[in-house]
């Protein structure tokens, strides 16, 4: 047996060992299946929700594995990591589990919405760099200086053994002939790739990455060059490259990689929270966005998808819904209006006559200085039957008011 065969056994070992650490530690995610989705799809179709887990995203089981084993083998100092969003929560958490300090170092282009969670766990935030590679380094420093234990993401045995956890559960409901799994640095899928092969050698083991971040596609199709990252919602994945533990699982247990555009994933993260009912992130979407895009080829079932977090940005979210319900119930209505209250209550009253929402509304008094007393408004109006917009723009239309429906 070679060497890496013993580290792939190793790793299944210890996914076993983690199954039994994490219980009642993390949450066991649900197995969801409904009948929409198999009639969209044309297939049985599953996903995991790890959206639905303790911080919000799977990372929480690398972590809580690893620090574990360092808690209960040679103590802690503290524990340091670098992070982008998920897997700093999942080292807040597990930190605050096992009572240890944590460091988690940010670069600058973290969302506040994330730093803010993480800072709600107990742990220190540390923004530095202007990447996550800038975040990294900081994070070594610190580590070194202050003898603490640096936790990886995806480049470290434990916190793949415990992301694999995932396979296991999903192996306790469904025997899967197709599993999707997001590819950020690749401790996930090499995870989850070698307890399916393990237990079911016949599954395929499709990776998903934003087309703005092939980095694994490209190593996989052995295409030279450096990968060049575009930004994209699906921010979590945005790696330059997988690690180097996981590229050799990779290649050797993974079927294929697939790439979605970012309109794709946009859809799949409206599409989830409008019919799913569920709230997913864009990494977390790209399982669903490669089905809904049909970048992925099918050929059996039952099909599993992994949703492996839900910690979108609520302004985001809310950029999403109002862009994809723009001439559908939600409307934009611009222009310029006579600066009086009066004319705003008029307008207003027309609204609920017929039987309008009022969503937001915008006023810019610097938009123009042409023409003074007037003002710049922006209205988001909310209704159920499309053809009212241009008679409430035709009936508020005067010498006060000048509006007109954005196209």
């Amino acid at each position: 047996m070679s060497s890496f065969d013993e580290f792939v056994d190793e790793i299944y070992r210890r996914s076993i060992e983690a199954l039994s650490i994490l219980e009642n530690r993390v949450v066991k995610t649900p197995l969801l299946n409904n009948i929409f989705l198999d009639n969209i799809f044309g297939y049985k179709t599953y996903l995991k929700l790890e959206n639905l887990q303790l911080t919000g995203a799977f990372k929480i089981r690398g972590a809580v594995y690893k620090i574990h084993k360092l808690k209960n083998t040679i103590g802690l100092n503290g524990v340091v990591a670098a992070t982008s969003g998920n897997h700093g929560l999942g080292v807040a958490y597990a930190s605050r589990l096992y009572g240890v300090k944590a460091i988690i170092v940010m670069p600058k282009t973290a969302s506040l919405f994330k730093i803010n969670s993480i800072r709600k766990l107990g742990a220190e935030v540390l923004i530095h760099g202007d990447y996550l590679d800038n975040a990294y380094e900081k994070a070594f420093e610190i580590a070194s200086r202050m003898n603490y234990e640096f936790i990886h993401s995806y480049e470290d045995i434990d916190t793949i053994s415990g992301q694999a956890t995932i396979a296991h559960e999903i192996l306790e409901i469904v025997d899967p002939k197709y599993v999707l799994v997001p590819v950020g640095g690749g401790g996930l899928i090499s995870g989850l790739s070698i307890v399916f092969k393990k237990r079911k050698p016949g599954v395929k083991i499709i990776g998903i990455e934003p087309k703005n971040c092939p980095k694994t596609y490209n190593y996989i199709k052995k295409k030279s060059g450096e990968t060049i990252i575009k930004p994209s919602i699906a921010d979590a994945v945005l790696v330059k490259k997988p690690g180097e533990i996981a590229s050799r699982i990779i290649e050797k247990y993974v079927d294929d990689i697939v790439l979605v555009e970012e309109k794709d994933i946009v859809d799949a993260i409206y599409f989830s929270l409008n019919n799913l009912k569920t709230i997913v992130e864009g990494a977390g979407a790209l399982p669903l966005a490669s089905l809904l895009s049909n970048s992925v080829s099918i050929h059996s079932e039952p099909v599993v998808g992994v949703i492996t977090g839900g910690n979108i940005d609520p302004l985001i979210l809310r950029d999403i819904i109002v862009q994809k319900e723009l001439n559908n119930r939600l409307f934009i209505i611009k222009g310029f209006v006579k600066d009086d209250i009066s004319v705003f209550n008029k307008l207003i009253s027309v609204l609920n006559e017929y039987g309008c929402r009022l969503i937001d509304i915008n006023i810019d008094r610097f938009k123009t200085r042409k023409e003074l007393g007037r003002v710049y408004v922006e209205l988001i109006v909310e209704t159920i039957n499309p053809s009212i917009i241009r008679d409430i723009v035709d009936r508020v239309k005067n010498n006060e008011v000048f509006l007109e429906i954005e196209s």
